[in-house]
């Protein structure tokens, strides 16, 4: 019986009808091959269990998650094929886009990599798990795979999108329905990266002007205003504690200084009581849209 804090069914896990399919995949390329997990949890846990000869690197950038999983892990005695990097979310820049993604600081050093299954970062990020391949394309191996978990989204969809326009004819995709929705890709040759590519440029523009809608409201909401906003939209409690959390993750990777506050501060004292409070309920709203939690 499967302990059930390793249950895949439960929570944000990636489903055991499509852990299945993953782990068939990887036996398929060979017993020992080298594995990079792009969020960390049971799975990892159960990877480095069902793929004793595989070597895992899981990336995580949540540190609760990272722990969750470290003592998971020491608890099952996986420390020999699997090793768990904490990385926390960072900007970086693409051409004419930026995303939000893992730091991938200590992440590749691994030299060629068989699979990628990318089930991170959260969707919050927007184009986070799009950064992912990008940062190990080169080292995936011809004839490795890239697995991506919640094809169901409308952000993975775009995500896919964008891969194929900046790695044209690089990959074989096949999208399979089981849990939330999966893309297995096959490398199938390498290529160079087309960072021009109209789609490309045209998303990178979109995305880039949600993160500073995203921007603006963190610095003209405290933590306290942002669940007053919740509260006026007649959330359900445990709905809105959970928003408020990724508010905070996102306050946290956007590492917005003092001076920005301030500049806040100031503009907000030009509005009275009544267009301040409208003000703050279009923040929100604005917000939760962009992240599809509306």
């Amino acid at each position: 019986m499967i302990d059930k804090r390793l249950n895949l069914d439960s929570g944000w896990s990636i489903g055991e009808a499509s852990f299945e399919v993953i782990v068939a995949a990887v036996k398929s390329l060979r017993a020992d091959a080298k594995i990079v997990e792009f969020g960390s949890g049971a799975s990892s846990i159960r990877l480095a269990c069902a793929l004793p000869d595989s070597q895992i690197i899981s990336v995580e950038s949540d540190r609760h998650f990272f722990n969750q999983s470290a003592t998971l892990a020491k608890e099952y005695g996986v420390a020999t094929n699997l090793r768990l990097i904490f990385s926390p979310l960072k900007f970086h820049n693409y051409a004419f886009g930026k995303i939000l993604s893992y730091s991938f600081k200590d992440c590749f050093n691994e030299g060629e990599i068989d699979c990628v299954i990318i089930d991170g970062p959260p969707f919050y990020t927007l184009r986070g798990r799009e950064a992912c391949l990008y940062h190990i394309y080169n080292q995936l191996k011809i004839g490795g795979i890239v697995v991506l978990n919640n094809y169901q989204r409308k952000g993975e969809k775009a995500i896919l999108e964008n891969w194929k326009a900046v790695y044209p004819d690089s990959f074989n995709a096949t999208s399979i329905d089981v849990g939330k929705q999966l893309v297995l890709q096959r490398k199938q040759r390498s290529v160079a990266p087309e960072w021009d590519h109209p789609a490309k440029c045209r998303d990178a523009e979109l995305i880039n002007k949600y993160y500073d809608r995203i921007r603006l409201a963190l610095l003209h909401l405290t933590d306290s205003e942002w669940v007053a906003g919740f509260n006026g939209m007649r959330l359900p409690r445990n709905r809105a504690q959970l928003y408020h959390y990724y508010i905070i993750q996102l306050r946290n990777a956007y590492e917005l200084s003092s001076d920005e506050y301030d500049t806040a501060a100031r503009i907000y004292r030009q509005f009275n009581k009544g267009a301040l409070q409208r003000l703050r309920a279009d923040h929100v709203r604005s917000c939760l849209d962009i992240l599809g939690l509306l």
